[in-house]
């Protein structure tokens, strides 16, 4: 890190941007025993001419209430605008709807904290001490009119997350509302906020078609971004309650309830498995949320939340390592803002679902930022890991891996073509044969009306060329043939293969074929042969082969 010490400096801020030259370090200047926790999310308050837009499709800025705790073992550093040290407050609003837990807020600024009333309420007892630092066992409060304000809002993207270091000079503070101009633009001097009336400036938004649902569950979260706090005490600098919403007529009224979780609010979607990684000493955790259901009609649903907390050098993609063999449909991208225009391209590759940023920095996963991700597949989740690429030049990896659950266990996997005239039929199966699972079966699509067509069962597979593109895939010296079954209305014909609740079928394959007989001929004498199907019994034999 280098800084520049040009212009006007006053003496606090000198003395503070040395001690962060003394200490930077491979986590951009790590003050070992800091530990700051979000002790009490209190209300949610919106000022006076906060909506832009009309209802139901405008938006509404707003600010919680916040207080903090010193829970380390030295106190913090609690400076004011221009005196970089100092921490800083995030906001979100999120929602769990239909499987979905997404972040409704538009995170478009941070309150920067100044002077600690160094209160009680924290463990242990707090002894008071000068405003100028968070004292060991000491509590701060700042109210919501205090952090929606824009006396002390700026851009979150002047604030390094991974060290807390924010660049005073050149800053929204130092420039000012309306800004100011020449050299007094990056002077490192406070300049005047006026913004008018109705401008919602970096105040945090949140849209209507948002909150505009029912059946819905509403979480506010804050976070406390510190100077040099470890990596693994910055967890419980997050709070999360649920709140209520009302529409007033002119604007919405918000009301916190429920239990205050110390945590992330992504650990709150119901049903998801959680896990995160950092970009080791080097760069921010990202959090991977994963929940999968069904299997529905022999796909299961992915559902992905991954949230950047701290990492600076942002997310460009997310890659989902997929089975070769696997189908994967329906891929769906959701962000935190209404722009059509900046949507992550969405691509299929051999071994990975890949969700890409759709240009150079055009709509990276900047930190306190959380984005969707969802698709089926028929392949079962297995663990894997789950990449989040960086988008920006630095130390450190160019990608973290965080591990979840991922479509990596193939059921059925596809052995290869089958042949037909005039086209060839297709073999599926309706989920995976897990043991006791009676509805299980198998079908031969694409089939003439009225065909009959038989199922062909080995319990090992090969490939035999038998001429005119077609191809035996079940071993001849270990079949049997299952019965027969006619093909219906919509040119599928169904077989029932109810699986049977028997541990030693726990780890046994069956390798499928099927037959119809098409008359007057067919591309194999007078039969069409479908694709062959491996189906693994139970839940042995995992991967993707």
């Amino acid at each position: 890190m280098r800084i520049h010490l040009r212009g006007r400096l006053a003496a606090p801020a000198i003395a503070a941007v040395l001690g962060l030259l003394s200490l930077a370090n491979a986590q951009g200047n790590l003050r070992p025993g800091t530990d700051v926790s979000l002790s009490n999310l209190g209300g949610i308050g919106s000022p006076s001419g906060s909506r832009n837009g009309t209802f139901p499709n405008g938006t509404q800025s707003w600010g919680v209430s916040t207080t903090s705790c010193n829970v380390g073992a030295i106190n913090v550093p609690w400076l004011s605008r221009m005196n970089v040290d100092h921490p800083s407050i995030a906001m979100f609003m999120y929602r769990e709807y239909q499987g979905r837990f997404e972040q409704i807020s538009k995170f478009m600024g941070v309150k920067h904290g100044f002077t600690s009333t160094n209160s009680g309420g924290c463990t242990p007892s707090c002894p008071g001490g000068a405003g100028s630092s968070l004292v060991l066992g000491c509590s701060d409060t700042y109210g919501a009119s205090l952090n929606y304000s824009h006396d002390w809002i700026a851009p979150p993207s002047e604030i390094d997350p991974w060290s807390g270091i924010w660049a005073s000079r050149g800053s929204h503070f130092d420039r000012g509302y309306p800004p100011v101009s020449g050299a007094a633009a990056s002077d490192n001097q406070l300049s005047s906020i006026n913004f008018p009336a109705g401008n919602q400036g970096y105040r945090n938004i949140v849209y209507d078609t948002q909150l505009n649902v029912t059946g819905a569950t509403f979480w506010v979260s804050g976070y406390y971004n510190v100077i040099g706090e470890p990596d693994l005490n910055r967890e419980n600098n997050f709070a999360t309650r649920t709140f209520t919403r009302t529409w007033g007529g002119s604007s919405w009224s918000f009301s916190v309830s429920g239990t205050q979780h110390p945590t992330p609010a992504i650990y709150r979607w119901t049903g998801a498995t959680v896990n995160s990684a950092s970009n080791g000493n080097d760069d921010g955790r990202f959090y991977v949320a994963v929940k999968v259901t069904g299997p529905t009609a022999g796909l299961y649903h992915y559902e992905y939340a991954v949230f950047n907390r701290d990492n600076a050098r942002q997310g460009a993609s997310v890659r989902i390592p997929v089975c070769d063999g696997a189908t994967v449909t329906n891929l769906f991208f959701r962000d935190t803002d209404d722009n059509a225009g900046n949507q992550w391209s969405m691509t299929r590759t051999a071994g990975e679902i890949v969700f890409t940023a759709p240009a150079a920095n055009a709509n990276n996963l900047t930190w306190g930022n959380l984005f969707n991700f969802a698709f089926d597949s028929d392949a079962a989740p297995a663990l894997a890991n789950v990449n989040v690429d960086e988008a920006l030049a630095g130390a450190g990896a160019a990608a973290v891996a965080v591990q979840s659950s991922c479509p990596m266990d193939l059921r059925n996997v596809y052995l290869g073509v089958g042949c037909g005239t005039p086209s060839a039929p297709t073999l599926t199966a309706n989920g995976p044969a897990s043991l006791g699972n009676a509805a299980f079966s198998i079908s031969a699509n694409n089939v003439a009306v009225g065909s009959t067509n038989y199922f062909i069962v080995s319990l090992a597979s090969t490939s035999i060329d038998v001429g005119n593109g077609c191809t035996i895939y079940v071993d001849p010296a270990a079949v049997f043939f299952g019965d027969g079954a006619t093909g219906n209305a919509s040119g599928i014909a169904t077989l029932g293969l109810p699986i049977p609740s028997d541990p030693a079928l726990g780890s046994a394959v069956l390798v499928v074929q099927g037959v119809e007989f098409q008359l007057p001929s067919g591309s194999f004498g007078n039969l069409d042969l479908t694709n062959g199907l491996k189906i693994k019994l139970g839940t042995g034999n995992a991967g993707c082969n």
